[in-house]
């Protein structure tokens, strides 16, 4: 860069040569401008910005002329406030266009421009081009969203493995149980019938008490092994078209004498048309039913249970979070699914608890000889996932409660072929 000035080097440079050799050199744009927003001087970086060969070009004319119209008005307005308030306006970050559609980054202060009366005649100001230092920014941005959509696919896949090894450690345990437990079991149990039966012991009242609760055990003992294996491979599905209404309401008889005992009341809002679903509908009402149990245990004290079905559009972000879930694949083909909700009035669920009511073995429930093992919703999700379907549950957000949501194929539908 260039140090020379006009006169003699042993002379003291004067202020306007001083001043002319800042303006052409400094890197920054500097301009200056009167109180109408009229360009009086720019320098040379101002030049090379907009493509100028000479001051002539800008003298005399305003941001108008160099900047689209948008970014013209709010530079005019910032420039107003400057003067109107006599503040400075220090390291304002603005993007701006050109004329021809291209667009900077700047840092710019202004302030207002006096003369040697101290009465504001324009302003006058100095900007940083910072484009590369905001597309390194935003490349950044860009790479760390993608970071973290990295770690949240990592997440959720660390996630799946975790719940993969849980099922085959259950599996591994049913399969166990199965073996070492359900034979000598089948023994007992057969030792049990041949003594109550016996002529011997007939009369004997509390032998044959003791005898009915050892059978009774046994029925419990063999209903959790068979608990275990169902939740550790859900057996085949033999798919049909199945009338969703129909398994709802079949559903519902088994728990009439629950529901009115507990005074819950029960809001139908089924589909007026038949709703048809690819479904086991052994299995799938099984699923409906441990729902519609645990809706009840939710309102012990009464309230409102609300069963309703439909078919509704398929939108992304009813798309499981799952990584790598087929359902959500599927239901991206057909466009629209039936949806099968359960809405209770109770007491909601825990926002701690969400993230777990799917774990194998996790309950809130007391634990005792007659309660489930926590695997009801772990097996009612592999039913549904056999399904290609989707079973979720969530507050509700009219009202305090909650909401299980089953979602399936229509059986209308031609089942795509993944």
């Amino acid at each position: 860069m260039s140090t020379s000035f006009t006169r003699h080097s042993s002379q003291r440079p004067t202020s306007d040569e001083l001043l002319d050799f800042l303006l052409e050199h400094i890197p920054d744009v500097i301009f200056f401008k009167d109180q109408y927003g009229q360009f009086l001087r720019v320098n040379h970086a101002f030049l090379e910005l907009f493509g100028l060969g000479h001051q002539d070009e800008v003298i005399g004319k305003s941001d108008a002329n160099f900047l689209d119209p948008e970014d013209a008005e709010r530079t005019s307005k910032n420039e107003a406030q400057v003067m109107a308030s006599g503040q400075s306006m220090v390291a304002s970050v603005s993007c701006k266009h050109r004329e021809d559609g291209t667009q900077w980054w700047s840092l710019t202060s202004k302030l207002p421009l006096k003369n040697q009366h101290g009465r504001i005649i324009g302003t006058c100001g100095i900007s940083k081009d910072i484009t590369a230092l905001k597309e390194a920014e935003q490349q950044l941005e860009i790479t760390n969203a993608q970071l973290e959509k990295s770690l949240e696919v990592l997440t959720k896949t660390q996630a799946q493995l975790i719940k993969a090894e849980k099922a085959q450690s259950i599996a591994r345990l049913a399969e166990g149980l199965a073996h070492e437990v359900r034979n000598p079991l089948s023994v007992i149990s057969m030792g049990c019938d041949f003594l109550s039966n016996h002529k011997a012991l007939e009369a004997d009242s509390d032998t044959q008490n003791l005898l009915k609760d050892m059978q009774q055990s046994l029925a419990r003992a063999d209903r959790v092994i068979e608990t275990l294996l169902q939740a550790a491979r859900p057996k085949g599905l033999h798919l049909e078209a199945v009338e969703a209404n129909e398994v709802v309401r079949y559903a519902h008889q088994q728990f009439k004498a629950a529901l009115f005992e507990k005074k819950i009341f029960v809001n139908w809002e089924l589909s007026e048309a038949p709703v048809l679903v690819m479904a086991d509908s052994e299995q799938l009402s099984g699923v409906l039913s441990n729902l519609f149990s645990n809706a009840i245990e939710a309102m012990p004290h009464g309230g409102t249970l609300t069963m309703r079905t439909q078919v509704e559009p398929w939108m992304a972000s009813m798309a499981p979070r799952e990584v790598g879930s087929r359902c959500g694949q599927v239901f991206h083909l057909l466009n629209e699914v039936v949806s099968i909700q359960i809405v209770d009035t109770g007491l909601g669920i825990a926002e701690n608890i969400l993230p777990r009511i799917f774990d194998a073995f996790f309950t809130t429930k007391e634990t005792g000889p007659a309660q489930g093992l926590g695997l009801g919703l772990t097996t009612s999700q592999a039913i549904i996932e056999l399904h290609d379907g989707l079973l979720e549950l969530r507050n509700c957000e009219e009202h305090q409660g909650a909401v299980a949501s089953v979602k399936l194929r229509p059986a209308l539908k031609q089942s795509p072929t993944l």
